[in-house]
């Protein structure tokens, strides 16, 4: 929310109208994302403000948007806020898409929603957004099927209180956390915002839910039971743990650092890391990065050919989950170099199972000429990582991702200019299976940057941090191939869509979260239930009534 009040300045007797310190609080943008011709959604919003003599006489909506109900003045002597309940109802313009408002960053100040405080000086709020699709180019974003995710809303933080007068907010990470909150660090004043969902699927954030951490974390982990979550520091050289059962729904304030961190004994085993994930029975912690105290024998690799680089390490951390700490080192291995000039970005990744019947961890090693991946068998018990063997993809590897039981491997390429591969893995070798370029998706470019599997299904999805896109791919019932299902670009109408980094899909696969730089997206997956509450008509027209019924049949419902 931000934070706005306007006050009377005498200079010389002349009145000035000027903006000072925070009284009105409320959402900088609101986005309706898609809604069809003729349908509405409805989001509510809260508006508050500190002073109890503060008044406010808010203007009517813009075309395209009403409330519910006509709200008379606001007054805020007994109650602090108030939720105003806000419809967009887009109107047919005989195309496939009907713009209002700029999504993308909320700078139309023509579309916005507007009033009168007690000084009776014009009030500016919400900038207001929303695109309304013809019914074709609906079933063609969101086709009726259970692997279809609707987009919900999007966060943005540029706008916040917390970075008012300040450079605006650079994300460093976010991930699901209990409950399906989730959990944003920034890299700016090292701040975490949690963001809570209530029983409708509304996400909302306030300034009492900020948690000042100890630094803006280049990556998290969360384990597979969602009771903890893993901050990595790279420039400070650690891993800080912190319990999700700590901090129950509505009493987020007592989140803090675990006091059980990595110890001093340790730091050359995570010296420059920021890449880590779980075990599948949370018994360990694997963490890559690079050791100080370094000898090289001769008989491994070297990494002098590579310009100011050092070797890397996975490690396995014994993890003691009833109090989260890390006990020793279990399991140590090369994996290549880690060059010395960018750490957080250089290109390596980590894919783990989720099943008991498989665990294995992927992770891809950098090297001048080769670009391997190293597949290692984990024995829980001993807590050892056993070589199994090496896929060589014909491209240098990004981001990684792995099916539940490890069958099958996404690598998303580290250069734009090559195509995203799927391997097939077997117990002791794995095979290429499909190379993914813009042909197969039947468009003009195709640059993915994170790739992730949902846990429940063979459902890929891919995000485009040049194209502002993602898509959502799922393999063919018939052959092992996949192809795509969902295609959602800022071009699509989603302008929120712009340079997203990462993506992750929460536990039981319910919800899709897309991470940029200073937003991030929220996509509920498709069913009757969900979209029903959130999309409404008066008159329901032929065309939504068939597709609700292929909805309905598709999910067994």
């Amino acid at each position: 929310m931000q934070r706005l009040i306007r006050a009377l300045i005498v200079l010389n007797g002349v009145f000035f109208n000027v903006f000072v310190q925070a009284t009105f609080e409320f959402d900088p943008h609101i986005d309706f994302g898609h809604v069809p011709v003729g349908a509405e959604k409805e989001i509510t919003t809260m508006l508050c403000s500190d002073n109890s003599e503060d008044t406010l006489l808010l203007s009517t909506p813009p075309e395209g948007f009403r409330f519910r109900k006509d709200p008379s003045i606001l007054s805020f002597s007994e109650s602090r806020c108030h939720y105003l309940e806000l419809i967009f109802s887009p109107k047919s313009s005989g195309t496939e898409f009907t713009y209002y408002g700029n999504p993308s960053d909320g700078s139309d100040k023509g579309i916005s929603l507007k009033g009168f405080d007690r000084q009776h000086q014009r009030v500016t709020l919400s900038t207001l957004s929303g695109t309304g699709l013809s019914p074709a180019q609906w079933k063609t974003l969101y086709p009726p099927d259970p692997d279809t995710f609707y987009y919900q809303t999007h966060m943005d933080f540029s706008k916040a209180t917390d970075f008012t007068g300040k450079p605006a907010p650079m994300i460093a990470s976010a991930t699901f956390s209990v409950s399906s909150e989730i959990i944003v660090s920034f890299k700016t004043g090292n701040l975490t915002k949690i963001l809570l969902t209530d029983k409708k699927g509304n996400w909302e954030w306030y300034s009492s839910h900020n948690l000042r951490m100890p630094t803006g974390y280049c990556a998290f982990a969360l384990s597979p039971d969602q009771h903890w979550i893993a901050g990595i520091d790279a420039a400070k050289q650690k891993v800080d743990l912190y319990s999700t059962r700590i901090f129950p729904p509505g009493d987020l304030g007592h989140l803090s650092p675990s006091s059980i961190q990595t110890k001093a004994d340790h730091s050359d085993n995570v010296y420059r890391l920021c890449i880590t994930a779980f075990s599948q029975g949370v018994t360990h912690l694997f963490t890559m990065g690079t050791t100080e105290n370094w000898e090289q024998s001769g008989d491994e690799e070297s990494c002098a050919s590579i310009d100011s680089s050092e070797p890397a390490w996975l490690t396995a951390w014994k993890f003691d989950k009833n109090n989260g700490r890390l006990n020793n080192v279990t399991s140590q291995t090369r994996v290549g170099c880690i060059t010395q000039n960018n750490y957080a970005q250089a290109p390596h990744g980590i894919a783990v199972t989720r099943t008991p019947a498989a665990s294995y961890v992927i992770i891809n090693r950098h090297h001048l000429t080769q670009h391997p991946l190293d597949r290692f068998y984990f024995n829980s018990y001993s807590g050892q990582l056993v070589p199994v063997n090496q896929l060589q993809p014909g491209i240098i590897a990004g981001k990684l991702a792995m099916t539940a039981n490890g069958e099958f491997i996404a690598i998303a390429p580290y250069h734009s200019n090559q195509p995203l591969e799927i391997h097939q893995c077997y117990s002791a070798w794995c095979t290429l299976i499909q190379s993914i370029d813009q042909s197969v998706l039947s468009g003009n470019q195709f640059a993915p940057s994170d790739v992730q599997f949902a846990h429940h299904s063979g459902l890929l999805g891919v995000t485009e941090k040049g194209m502002h896109s993602l898509r959502l791919l799922r393999p063919r019932p018939d052959t092992q191939h996949w192809k795509l299902h969902q295609s959602l670009r800022k071009e699509d109408g989603l302008g929120a869509l712009v340079e997203p980094g990462q993506l992750e899909f929460n536990e039981d696969d319910q919800w899709l979260l897309v991470v940029s730089q200073s937003r991030i997206l929220i996509f509920a997956r498709l069913d009757f239930e969900t979209i029903t509450q959130k999309i409404r008509w008066r008159l329901i027209p032929k065309w939504w009534k068939e597709y609700l019924e292929e909805l309905r049949a598709n999910t067994g419902l």
